[in-house]
């Protein structure tokens, strides 16, 4: 059976990048509440967040380190680092998640800062930290090019760039039918999130813009040597995947994606 792409709503102003940032950040800021809840569930169980521990210790070495999490959401990945008892930094340009994180980290004991910024133009100092992290954020952005040499030039000689994200299994038929019913839907069912045409028409440009759209492990490579990165690997996640098969919600079972990890280490000055 072969499955037809669905139609794009057509755009025929031009690109606004400034515009279409502006509404991405509302929009993470909307769901923040639900998309929290969901991520907690599906990604962030304890067992899961140890794995996670054991296998970052491995890749940046023992605590405390300063830690950087680009894209931070809710601050649900930036905990982990904190738990492990690094000095943790998160950045996110949706205020509705800052304020989010900030409340998790203060009720969980934590002394994390969080601040308001682009993924892409991160408004930090330049070798200022250990490690710069992110997960399920590089391939939404517009530059990811430009966005890891930032990265790079905020680390220290030394310092490890961590990426954590998915690439859709295109063998698995449900994660074509989902991506269909999400453009048919205009939003998330899951999420309580219907846009306006308008809305939609601005995402949609968004998501065409994107030079990536989903990653392939292989594009995150070449962006880590074209920044200047050394020693660059994937790193087994056998330990997550084993706390996942063995505590899955059925509910966020995970179908159509496959994890990847990827480590690179800024050279010498």
């Amino acid at each position: 059976m072969t499955i037809a792409p669905t139609d794009r709503i057509p755009t025929t102003a031009p690109i606004n990048i400034s515009e279409m940032k502006r509404v991405m950040a509302q929009t993470m800021g909307t769901i923040s509440d639900k998309w929290e809840k969901m991520a907690e569930a599906k990604h962030y169980t304890l067992p899961q967040r140890q794995a996670f521990a054991q296998t970052f210790e491995q890749i940046v070495g023992p605590a405390p380190l300063r830690v950087l999490d680009v894209g931070c959401g809710p601050g649900l990945f930036a905990q982990i680092w904190a738990e492990m008892g690094h000095e943790v930094t998160g950045l996110d340009c949706a205020p509705p998640m800052l304020e989010r994180a900030r409340a998790r980290h203060q009720q969980a004991g934590l002394n994390s800062t969080f601040v308001e910024g682009d993924a892409e133009t991160p408004p930090l100092e330049s070798s200022t930290f250990d490690v710069v992290t992110n997960r399920a954020v590089i391939h939404m952005l517009l530059r990811p090019g430009l966005a890891v040499h930032r990265w790079h030039r905020l680390l220290k000689p030394g310092g490890k760039l961590v990426t954590v994200n998915f690439r859709p299994d295109r063998r698995k038929l449900k994660h074509v039918l989902k991506a269909i019913r999400y453009r048919l839907n205009r939003g998330s069912k899951k999420f309580g999130v219907k846009y306006s045409r308008e809305e939609w028409q601005t995402i949609t440009a968004y998501r065409e813009s994107l030079p990536f759209g989903t990653t392939v492990p292989k594009q995150v490579f070449e962006l880590y040597t074209a920044a200047g990165f050394e020693d660059v690997r994937y790193v087994s996640d056998e330990l997550v995947q084993a706390a996942r098969r063995s505590h899955e919600v059925p509910e966020f079972r995970r179908g159509g994606y496959l994890r990847y990890i990827l480590a690179g280490t800024k050279g010498a000055d």
